[in-house]
């Protein structure tokens, strides 16, 4: 049984990439806010962020907690639906679309399994790396189709750092002060720029323009 029912066109689309939260965007401000279509958005994340932004948030540089955007808040400004869960099957016949149950990080549940039906549906699911085959490809290279692939990708560059770091060499004495300011420009460098998180303090500062002085 479909969990929601409307006397209006259903349109689904599966899937809130580039392609399908820009489509669906629109469907809803031009018919989901004048009521002439009920327009919904099925995705099993939370939020999407632009796929060639990926490797700035594996490298460190970009936390994508500022550039997501939350299809809740998107679904409210925009006027459609939206309904988080996993895709796991597609009945032509009855014209429903079978989503999974929904479980946080503790698994609990948050959402049952349900069924949505349509009378359009668009698939808009996107695509994932391929490694035609290549062996130790999966076994080996992370893969940067997902912002959780990106962030862990970030976490065993930065754990690497550490690693490599906390088995370096003591410096001679007297040498560690002539290396501490090349060695943090290297260490900054290799981290990608990342923030240390064991870093007991941090301080920025820039430095006066003594260009003008004098004038």
């Amino acid at each position: 049984m479909a969990s929601e029912s409307s006397d209006l066109h259903r349109i689904i689309v599966v899937g809130g990439g580039a392609g399908g939260l820009e489509l669906v965007t629109k469907l809803g401000d031009k018919l989901g806010r004048r009521k002439l279509a009920d327009v919904t958005l099925i995705d099993k994340s939370r939020t999407h962020l632009w796929k060639p932004l990926l490797h700035e948030v594996a490298a460190g540089s970009m936390d994508f907690a500022v550039h997501e955007i939350d299809f809740l808040a998107q679904a409210h400004w925009h006027g459609f639906r939206y309904r988080i869960g996993e895709m796991i099957g597609l009945d032509r016949q009855r014209r429903e679309v079978q989503v999974a149950a929904h479980v946080d990080d503790e698994g609990r549940q948050v959402t049952p399994m349900r069924s949505f039906r349509y009378d359009t549906l668009v698939m808009a699911v996107g695509s994932e790396s391929n490694d035609f085959g290549t062996p130790g490809v999966r076994e080996h290279a992370v893969a940067l189709d997902t912002p959780p692939q990106a962030t862990r990708f970030h976490r065993r560059l930065v754990n690497a750092y550490i690693r490599g770091h906390a088995q370096a060499r003591r410096p001679a004495p007297g040498a560690a002060a002539g290396r501490d300011h090349r060695g943090g420009r290297d260490r900054h460098r290799a981290c990608g720029g990342a923030a240390l998180h064991d870093a007991p303090t941090r301080r920025l500062w820039t430095r006066p323009d003594r260009s003008r002085e004098g004038h």
